[in-house]
């Protein structure tokens, strides 16, 4: 064999080796949701089945949710993770129907200890709502706490964020309590707002954040994710990596959301720790990053 030949011999061999390691550590990805999926606490399994499924793995995610569709309609929490996952994964758009109009009966009825997480899962599913679920939205966000007013009106504005809502997004992150500026914060980010006004309140909200607990890291984490402040980056981006480095689960699957879009193959050797991390959040985590970086689909 001429060196040359030696030579390509071993490129070709690495690259082959590279290639298989890369899928090993994809399946391991997928393997680690599957498990918390099966295993997790219920709001562990809808962390992990929302990875799943823009992953190919909707079926999977069926095959664990249909069999106890029933199981938890009487219990609060419970009941809403399971319809909003079969809301995504249903066989038809007429059955993910039926349970998206289950979580909007919750969201809108007085009283109920779901009905914030019910506002909040209608709004991540994208589901427009009736005329009659906007009403009550407004209704119940003009007596509610600002918390809970926030997540109300998100419910309607999801799938349109309207100009009239700056003033208040911004009175919320200059004003509002912890638990007002981290569900405004969550709710930004997936909103996806380019009014410059509201970017510049929650980088401000960002930039006044001392110490990493939970309110911190969300607002700081949904900045960054927004690109909220292309300057201030470099220092959100440290903030949640010692967030990460905390090992708190809570901490860490809200630090990687708000890097995520920024990831890219190289960062990915960083978590594959915790991959064998006890709390299933933070794994949900790394498989998440694992896959996302990979491009992996």
């Amino acid at each position: 064999m001429t060196s040359r030949s030696l030579l390509l011999s071993l490129v070709l061999s690495a690259s082959v080796a590279l290639a298989a390691s890369a899928e090993s550590l994809t399946d391991r990805a997928i393997d680690t949701l599957l498990e918390v999926l099966e295993v997790g606490t219920p709001v562990d399994q809808i962390h992990a089945a929302e990875v799943l499924i823009p992953f190919g793995h909707s079926r999977k995610v069926w095959e664990h949710y249909y069999p106890i569709r029933f199981e938890q309609d009487d219990t609060p929490i419970m009941r809403i993770t399971n319809w909003r996952a079969l809301a995504r994964v249903d066989r038809t758009p007429e059955a993910r129907q039926i349970w998206i109009n289950q979580i909007f009966n919750i969201a809108t009825t007085l009283g109920l200890p779901d009905r914030v997480h019910a506002a909040e899962s209608v709004a991540k599913l994208l589901a427009p709502p009736p005329p009659h679920v906007v009403a009550n939205m407004e209704a119940w966000a003009a007596e509610a706490p600002d918390k809970d007013a926030a997540f109300a009106l998100w419910c309607n504005w999801s799938r349109d964020l309207p100009a009239s809502a700056t003033p208040q997004i911004v009175k919320w992150l200059e004003t509002g309590d912890g638990d007002t500026r981290l569900r405004v914060a969550y709710m930004l980010a997936r909103l996806k707002p380019t009014d410059p006004t509201i970017l510049a309140a929650l980088a401000a909200a960002a930039n006044a954040a001392e110490g990493v607990d939970l309110v911190n890291t969300i607002v700081v984490a949904n900045a960054h994710f927004l690109n909220a402040s292309p300057a201030d980056m470099p220092k959100w981006r440290k903030f949640l990596e010692a967030a990460i480095a905390t090992s708190d689960p809570l901490l860490i699957f809200h630090s990687v959301q708000g890097i995520m879009p920024y990831y890219d193959p190289s960062d990915i050797k960083d978590l594959v720790p915790l991959l064998d991390h006890p709390a299933p959040d933070a794994r949900t985590s790394a498989a998440w990053v694992i896959l996302a970086a990979s491009g992996r689909k």
